[in-house]
């Protein structure tokens, strides 16, 4: 599965994940995303089995309305945590 978090120092106020986003997104292979923020600037989180975050982040960023270069953080360990 691709993910990727950017981080970015702008503010989220003009980035969408509306319906024309979201379109894009799905043709880059993403699945899921997010839009998260602070006082200091805006995180996006993006993820999708077909999603090539080493390509295409940078389209996926411009779907939403983001520039790009921002820090891009690869995940280096992932699980799922459940309680039987």
């Amino acid at each position: 599965m691709g993910m990727v978090v950017v981080v970015l120092a702008e503010a989220a106020g003009d980035l969408t994940l509306g319906s024309e986003a979201s379109s894009r997104l799905a043709d880059l292979g993403v699945t899921y995303a997010a839009i998260l923020t602070d006082d200091e600037g805006v995180a996006v989180v993006l993820e999708g089995r077909r999603f090539d975050a080493s390509v295409s982040t940078p389209d996926a960023l411009r779907a939403i309305g983001a520039r790009f270069p921002g820090r891009a953080l690869s995940p280096i360990a992932q699980m799922s945590v459940r309680n039987e």
